[in-house]
């Protein structure tokens, strides 16, 4: 069995029973049920007039009242709840619990006076209307036939829980007035500042005035747009600068490297020099002893000659003494020319290689020309040298003066030389630009 809530459930009060009308009286309706009735007619498209005859089904008191007062009522107790609910105050009522157990009073607020005398027991009743309110009954008056007129009398106010219900409600509503107010005369005094600045900004002339907004406008986008193509060439710039400094630090470190194997190798040229000269002082003696020994047998020779009629005494083993001499000492002399000879093809060896390794070559390992051919060319057209005749120019000194052709190929083209003078030139504006802007700060 469904309940429209927890309220109806506690009363008893079904969807069947409210779909069929089988329903009965109940002892007291409270806010609970009486929200909880209405949100049960507006889910299922219903006027409002039928919850007032459900109402009236529950009790026929309600029968008398006014449905836009029941209405009213409704939304009273909907705002209080809400206040609640957001943990504002409402005078009275502690929290929504006891709220929705209250019972909902839909009458309206009445304040009523009495007057009686001493000797009478008749009493009249009159009725009047609170500010902002309407009573739906007409006024009642009660008194005795039998009762005399006096001239004494006297009047009670009495005051009812309704009564009291109605002021709250209003001093509620007169702070909200307050609190509106207040908020009115902030906007108003906004509203003042913004129609002072309008019309300061109205009467604006000359470049910030509005009717030069388009203009300004117009003006920024053509600036921001310089801006932007400047940022983006410095960009590019900066990076084309990071990638020249990365390769001038990588040919750094490479002609480092040469120049460390170029000292090796004139070490190692010394040592063989040193080496070398003793073997040549040997040589030297060699062949001054070979020379002396060449004389005495010529003369020898000749003495033989002169002695063809026999073998002199005591010469001939002086002759075998100094032939075997001789055989040892040419010996000796065909070991050192081929000791020599060695040396001097490992010094000619070593010369090639030193030779080989301390020519740059004109191109890198990526087919770009090295430092030392840019700076060459650089060099030659600061010379005032044709674009056309540099690369003529370095191919016949390289060839004269170091014995070392070049091909087409190994040679930077007309347009490379160019090129390479462009770059040689931003590179040096970039240098005295940086340099000035240093001496111009001091940093």
């Amino acid at each position: 069995m469904e309940f429209p809530g927890p309220h109806c459930q506690l009363a008893g009060i079904s969807t069947e029973q409210l779909i069929n009308r089988s329903y009965g009286k109940i002892d007291q309706i409270t806010n609970g049920i009486v929200l909880e009735l209405v949100q049960h007619t507006k889910k299922n498209n219903q006027p409002f007039s039928e919850f007032c005859d459900i109402l009236i089904y529950f009790d026929e008191q309600f029968a008398s009242i006014n449905q836009s007062t029941i209405f009213s009522r409704v939304q009273s107790v909907q705002e209080k709840k809400k206040k609640l609910a957001s943990k504002k105050k409402v005078p009275g009522i502690k929290n929504v619990s006891e709220l929705m157990k209250s019972k909902f009073d839909a009458r309206i607020p009445l304040k009523t006076e009495y007057k009686y005398d001493g000797k009478s027991t008749a009493v009249q009743k009159e009725t009047c209307s609170t500010p902002g309110q309407v009573h739906a009954g007409t006024n009642e008056t009660f008194s005795d036939t039998n009762v005399m007129e006096t001239p004494h009398t006297h009047s009670v106010a009495t005051q009812t829980d309704s009564d009291t219900h109605t002021t709250k409600t209003w001093n509620v509503t007169k702070h909200m007035c307050t609190q509106q107010a207040r908020k009115l005369k902030k906007l108003t005094k906004l509203a003042d500042k913004q129609s002072e600045k309008f019309d300061s900004l109205q009467k604006r002339v000359g470049h910030y005035s509005l009717k030069n907004i388009n203009k300004r406008d117009e003006t920024a986008q053509k600036n921001l747009q310089l801006l932007r193509d400047a940022q983006r060439l410095v960009r590019k710039k900066t990076r084309d600068l990071e990638f020249v400094k990365q390769k001038f630090s990588v040919q750094r470190e490479q002609n480092e490297e040469l120049g460390k194997n170029i000292s090796k190798l004139q070490c190692d040229i010394q040592c063989m020099a040193d080496r070398l000269g003793p073997e040549v002082a040997k040589k030297v003696s060699t062949q001054k002893s070979n020379s002396k020994l060449r004389q005495q047998l010529k003369r020898l020779r000749q003495i033989q000659a002169e002695w063809t009629n026999g073998p002199v005494p005591g010469l001939t083993d002086e002759n075998e003494h100094l032939r075997q001499q001789l055989v040892t000492l040419t010996n000796k002399i065909q070991e050192s020319d081929i000791l020599i000879n060695n040396l001097y093809f490992e010094i000619d060896e070593l010369k090639d290689k030193l030779s080989d390794e301390s020519t740059n070559t004109t191109k890198l390992e990526d087919g770009s020309f090295s430092d030392n051919m840019r700076l060459c060319v650089i060099q030659l057209s600061g010379l005032e040298v044709a674009t056309e005749k540099i690369s003529p120019v370095i191919s016949v000194v390289s060839e004269v003066l170091f014995n070392k052709e070049f091909s087409k190929d190994d040679l930077p083209s007309s347009s490379t030389v160019q090129k390479i003078v462009n770059e040689g030139h931003y590179i040096a504006k970039t240098l005295l630009q940086k340099g000035w802007k240093i001496a111009s700060t001091g940093d």
